[in-house]
């Protein structure tokens, strides 16, 4: 008896020292080269923030740009968005760089702690850390507010911020963006777009019950939205009667083939992200999308 009582303890304090040591905040090598004279940094980081979908998720209707509170309802429970302005208290004002890139490329705090996968570092993981910068540099220049974050209303066990340590520990794998020779820049450039930075996979892709991505059905549609609306896939086969200027018209206003306007929580997205697109990053998105 005492033989197991010993394994017993042995277990519980191997199993608390391997949860220490995950825990402690990843280690951030900043490449200074990459950073740019502050003016241009923001005004480039205010396109990436469009892009990357902070705004939609972030902002209130009526509220301050990035103040959090926003409702992101899934099969796990409702995750509120967190404020995450400038705000030294209540926001993310007190985060160093190294905090703001462990946060978008490993998913963890600047304490150790994991977030949730509803937060899409799952796809950010793969930004440059240039891009990640310049968002940061932005979102630190727009007005603060000191409206403080609320708790997800979540059940148990998934409640417990354990959870999302199990859910990174066996889902979850921090990767760069690897350009692929085989294809042109302007397919890798909508590449880094569609799956990293607009990451249109953590809606458009299946997932599994654990909620990872399902890789191998990539961009073919889900039930995964908001209250599990129909999400349709985006593939090359999904959009053989779109032509190209059709598409072009989509991101742009969300006017669709037939003349009709996009509905649901794709309104959000037009509104707040694809209408910014530059010429040359919608060129990326279409030639990525009817050749993927």
């Amino acid at each position: 008896m005492k033989k197991v009582i010993y394994l017993f303890i042995s277990l519980c304090c191997l199993a608390l020292i391997i949860m220490l040591i995950l825990l402690q905040p990843k280690k951030i090598k900043l490449d200074s080269t990459l950073i740019s004279e502050k003016t241009d940094q923001i005004k480039r980081g205010e396109y990436l923030t469009q892009l990357a979908g902070c705004i939609g998720c972030h902002s209130p209707e009526d509220g301050i740009l990035l103040e959090g509170g926003v409702e992101l309802i899934s099969d796990f429970g409702t995750f509120i968005t967190p404020n995450i302005t400038a705000d030294v208290v209540f926001g993310i004002g007190s985060w160093s760089d190294q905090d703001f890139v462990r946060a978008l490329r490993f998913g963890q705090s600047p304490n150790g702690a994991y977030y949730y996968p509803a937060f899409p570092y799952t796809s950010y993981t793969a930004l440059t850390q240039k891009d990640m910068l310049d968002i940061k540099a932005y979102i630190f220049s727009l007005p603060t507010s000191e409206k403080p974050s609320q708790p997800h209303q979540l059940p148990f066990p998934i409640s417990l911020r354990l959870a999302a340590l199990g859910w990174n520990f066996v889902n979850f794998h921090d990767a760069e963006f690897k350009y692929n020779s085989d294809f042109s820049e302007l397919y890798n450039r909508g590449d880094y777009i569609v799956n990293h930075l607009a990451h249109c996979q953590e809606c458009h892709t299946p997932r599994n019950w654990l909620g990872k991505i399902d890789k191998s059905l990539a961009l073919s549609g889900s039930n995964f939205g908001s209250e599990n609306e129909s999400i349709p896939g985006i593939r090359a086969i999904d959009l053989k009667d779109w032509l190209d200027v059709d598409l072009n018209m989509f991101f742009q206003e969300g006017l669709l083939p037939d003349g009709d306007y996009v509905g649901s929580t794709m309104v959000e997205v037009i509104d707040n992200s694809t209408h910014y697109l530059t010429d040359q990053d919608r060129a990326s998105l279409i030639e990525y999308l009817k050749n993927n």
